[in-house]
């Protein structure tokens, strides 16, 4: 049973880009680009071998402009492109989710930007994290299994009685081979067909704080 899997639980960690925060949607907004474009702009943020070229996130999205071949002429034009990834929106479940799961459990970001990105994009969309974990604390990216034993640590709180919520099943599956419980969260822009089976699913934030309401 739900209950039976999720009643130990302590603190909750989130992706955040595409999880919590509709990136396709915002992003195509201010540029004007086209989904396709987007979702290849996207895709180059996890190349590995761009990542070693710029460790920075905001050098690492200007390269992948050039890569997909969509870099504006006008240096003020491709900053504020840039400077589009950390004033995203989130969905509009979100918020309220987050407001009534805080009641309940620690909540905390767990995600592949730099905390600062993390902490500029807490601000504009409007919601609080009681952690914000990125990769340049734990010196790696998700799914590497040091992002995930990072968060636990940083919580003090024992895996077993941490819970993953994401949109990504990848995600979910790694740091379930690190001891957390798993939530998937529905989103139609993110890819859903990686097999894995997590410990329970929801289609809204909204049905999250139920889970652990006592």
């Amino acid at each position: 049973m739900v209950a039976d899997i999720l009643k130990d639980v302590e603190a909750a960690t989130f992706d955040v880009f595409g999880t919590t925060l509709d990136w396709l949607h915002s992003i195509m907004a201010v540029t004007g680009l086209s989904e396709k474009d987007v979702k290849a702009w996207r895709r180059t943020y996890f190349d590995p071998e761009l990542r070693k070229l710029h460790p920075v996130t905001t050098d690492l999205y200007r390269a992948g402009l050039r890569v997909i071949g969509k870099a504006p002429e006008d240096p003020e034009l491709e900053d504020k492109w840039v400077n589009a990834w950390a004033h995203l929106k989130p969905f509009p479940d979100v918020i309220p989710g987050l407001t009534e799961l805080r009641k309940h459990i620690i909540v905390g970001a767990l995600s592949n930007a730099y905390v600062r990105m993390l902490v500029e994009q807490e601000r504009y969309a409007g919601f609080t994290w009681d952690l914000v974990m990125g990769s340049d604390l734990a010196g790696c990216y998700k799914p590497d299994p040091r992002m995930y034993q990072k968060a636990a640590q940083l919580l003090r709180v024992d895996p077993s009685k941490i819970v993953m919520v994401a949109a990504h099943k990848q995600d979910l599956e790694a740091a379930s081979k690190q001891g957390f419980r798993t939530i998937y969260v529905y989103r139609e822009t993110e890819d859903d067909t990686y097999e894995f089976t997590p410990d329970f699913s929801v289609s809204s934030f909204e049905e999250l704080a139920p889970l652990f309401a006592t």
